[in-house]
């Protein structure tokens, strides 16, 4: 059986869903959030919670302790990946303001690709959604990252690596 939950309300079930499990002969709704993309939502929420209704913000505070933490942007390049991957990235140029380091781009291109999150709200750790966004197109039209997505990585990157792939695929194909 399949549920159909749209909107914030479908959020709110899919972040519950990804905490708690699904319940025994349900399947995840056509569109459903992953898990990815339901931790995004939980973490704007989080953000915005003194914006929402108290009944909201008792939902949120359940969430929240279901997650054990207040969610948060988490780093998923691994080390080892990132020794394959920062060969293949052009050198970093410098136009003033603060330099972004390459890895901290490369996170942020992948946390956009796997939430599907607007770029204006990139979180905070990664830095200015601008310079984040300028990278990723330059990557983008230089070949950069399709060589990541061709490189062989260590099977725990290899998620966020199709993922990248496979937005850059749908990119492609709406141009």
């Amino acid at each position: 059986m399949t549920i159909e939950c749209p909107g914030s309300r479908g959020n709110f079930r899919a972040c519950h869903h990804h905490l708690t499990g699904l319940p025994q002969g349900l399947q995840w709704w056509p569109g459903a959030p992953d898990a990815d993309q339901a931790t995004a939502w939980l973490a704007q929420q989080t953000a915005r919670r003194p914006l929402l209704q108290p009944a909201q913000q008792n939902l949120l505070d359940n969430l929240t302790a279901l997650a054990g933490h207040t969610p948060g942007w988490q780093p998923r390049i691994t080390d080892h990946a990132w020794q394959i991957l920062s060969p293949l990235l052009p050198p970093l140029p410098h136009h003033g303001g603060r330099r972004r380091s390459e890895r901290q781009l490369l996170e942020a291109i992948h946390h956009i690709t796997c939430t599907h999150q607007p770029w204006t709200q990139l979180p905070h750790a990664l830095g200015p959604f601008q310079a984040c966004l300028r990278r990723y197109h330059q990557w983008l039209n230089d070949g950069t990252l399709t060589r990541i997505t061709h490189t062989p990585l260590p099977e725990t990157d290899q998620h966020w690596q199709h993922r990248l792939a496979t937005h850059l695929d749908q990119t492609a194909s709406s141009r």
